[in-house]
């Protein structure tokens, strides 16, 4: 069948399969069809008149250009809509039962080289973390890099950020590594080197690595065992390791450190986190929505 058949064909008892998403909180940030109005961008009443119709529309039909999207939202495939009420129930019944028991599982593997510290609350980032969190649970951008000033709150984002996820056994990751190449937080010592990143990774994944010494074959077998599950990537301060012959282009310094932040950007089951002041240059060619960048404002002080 035509792609564009699909789109257009009728959602028998649209209405009804959003309040069953909504009930079973697919995702519980959306409770009502106010709620999907406003991450779509549309009125409330444009929502119910594509389930209910109206006096100059049949309705029991989404959009074209929301119907990728909605399915994003509510993280089932789109094309479930086109089935009929009783089989949308069961797929979707089966969809969360299978997510909730990823969800109450512990990660296999967890290491912060500088674990996150709570400070001062963190205010007025809730659209921030929103995006992260559906950076996450979308399983549609493949790395999220967080850029600002020095003392914006990258770093105090993206901790509040893994405190909520370690709350709620992050979230169906099978692995969560956090490595910061900041020597200057206000954390204990630790080696920051790309050197000890490698031993560290290798390590958690129970690996011994290639021991050819070849950078490439390294980070490209690093790739493979990071893209083999569900990893959560973090990784802090990556302004240490750009190119400072040329500060203002945004490219790393170190060839290992690019490709893998690249590589992972163009294929990842998991989600790659990093924070620096300048956007990534590694990225620049892959983009949304694989490569998504949130960009923060301000300079409070005592947060990177």
């Amino acid at each position: 069948m035509p792609l564009q058949t699909v789109f257009m064909k009728k959602h028998p008892r649209l209405a009804r399969k959003l309040k069953l998403l909504y009930n079973l909180k697919a995702n519980p940030k959306i409770n009502n069809n106010q709620h999907l109005a406003n991450l779509l961008g549309v009125s409330r009443q444009s929502v119910s008149k594509w389930g209910t119709g109206s006096d100059s529309r049949s309705g029991d039909a989404i959009p074209d250009a929301h119907f990728f999207r909605i399915g994003q939202l509510f993280g089932i495939d789109s094309y479930l809509f086109t089935l009929e009420y009783q089989e949308f129930e069961r797929e979707v019944r089966l969809i969360l039962k299978h997510r909730n028991r990823r969800l109450m599982r512990y990660p296999r593997r967890v290491f912060h080289n500088k674990p996150p510290t709570p400070g001062k609350p963190l205010r007025g980032r809730e659209a921030e973390l929103l995006a992260l969190n559906e950076a996450w649970g979308l399983e549609v951008a493949n790395v999220v890099q967080v850029t600002g000033g020095g003392g914006a709150g990258k770093s105090a984002l993206v901790n509040e950020w893994l405190m909520r996820m370690g709350a709620e056994n992050y979230r169906g990751a099978d692995t969560v590594f956090t490595w910061s190449f900041d020597s200057g937080c206000d954390a204990p010592a630790v080696n920051t080197t790309m050197e000890a990143f490698f031993d560290r990774a290798f390590s958690l994944f129970d690996d011994t690595g290639d021991g050819n010494g070849d950078p490439e074959t390294t980070i490209g077998h690093l790739i493979r065992l990071i893209r083999a599950g569900r990893t959560l990537l973090v990784l802090d301060g990556v302004q240490t390791l750009r190119d400072t012959r040329n500060p203002g282009s945004g490219r790393v310094s170190d060839p290992a450190l690019a490709l893998l932040v690249h590589e992972l950007a163009e294929e990842n089951p998991g989600l790659c986190v990093l924070t620096s002041r300048l956007a990534s240059a590694e990225l620049r060619t892959v983009g949304a929505p694989r490569a998504i960048a949130i960009e923060l404002g301000g300079n409070e002080k005592g947060r990177r």
